[in-house]
């Protein structure tokens, strides 16, 4: 990785290593602090608004504040799904709160208010449920082009004789690029009621079986092979994925290698002894 002076860096991106641009980098992560500041601010300006214009409401009409909302609400929603949800809240409430009568009540009296309150609070949340569509495709598709050029790379590697270390660190990143959309967690055995990934041998005669699962939103359970550890794995997809395909082989894999580290922890340690004359 190059220092601070450099004009790029090498970033760990779900276990495969690419060059990353420091201007596009900083450039993607102000993206990011402005979805999370939206969830804030988004609410904090349909409130504005909404109080701004209470004066003038007889003039303006609840259709034209409620199209000034919604343009705010979708907004927010693009940038992050979070701050179009709290945005779209924020602005239904504050329509009803400041522009249907009884004012300065949550009441709503007329239809036609109702009406306009509740296709504002839908509108927003349906433009983050877009918007978290959009960001999850964007994010397993990046993550299987990672995959795919990590597994180029192992092959083309192979072709002569390379340091296991080597090998074994590009075999891992063209494993492990899927899932740099899940976390995961050391726990003690037995104590969670969530699903367990099977340790199934693979079946010849199964056409189906491609070794692909779905990993649900809450997690599963990948137990190590030696109960004697009382102690196993917990995969969770990371925050606003939902459920995210995994292949069950790397899962089962990586747990293996888990094993086999945290093994060398209970291991005893041979004393030192010095060499006979």
């Amino acid at each position: 990785m190059k220092g601070s002076n450099g004009d790029a860096s090498e970033a760990y991106n779900g276990g495969v290593t690419t060059r990353v641009d420091s201007s596009n980098g900083s450039n993607r992560w102000s993206w990011q602090q402005f979805g999370h500041a939206a969830v804030v601010v988004g609410p904090v300006i349909v409130v504005a608004i909404a109080a701004s214009t209470a004066s003038v409401r007889q003039d303006m009409g609840i259709a034209n504040v409620a199209l000034v909302l919604a343009a705010v609400t979708i907004g927010a929603a693009l940038l992050s799904s979070l701050a179009g949800l709290t945005t779209s809240v924020a602005a239904a409430m504050s329509l009803n709160y400041f522009h249907t009568e009884p004012v300065h009540s949550l009441r709503v009296s007329a239809g036609s208010d109702l009406v306009a309150v509740a296709l504002l609070a839908a509108l927003g949340l349906m433009v983050s449920a877009v918007t978290a569509l959009r960001v999850r495709g964007t994010a397993v598709t990046r993550r299987a082009a990672h995959a795919d050029q990590a597994a180029v790379d192992l092959r083309a590697s192979l072709s002569s004789a390379q340091p296991v270390v080597d090998v074994w660190d590009m075999a891992v990143a063209a494993a492990a690029a899927q899932f740099g959309l899940v976390d995961v967690r050391l726990e003690p055995s037995g104590g969670s009621r969530l699903p367990v990934v099977s340790r199934k041998p693979w079946d010849p005669r199964n056409l189906l079986d491609d070794n692909m699962m779905v990993l649900p939103e809450g997690g599963a359970i990948v137990q190590f092979r030696d109960p004697r550890h009382g102690e196993q794995l917990v995969l969770t997809p990371r925050p606003g994925m939902g459920a995210v395909s995994i292949d069950r082989r790397v899962a089962l894999t990586f747990a293996d290698q888990v094993e086999v580290s945290l093994g060398r922890l209970a291991e005893p340690q041979l004393p030192a002894t010095a060499p006979s004359s």
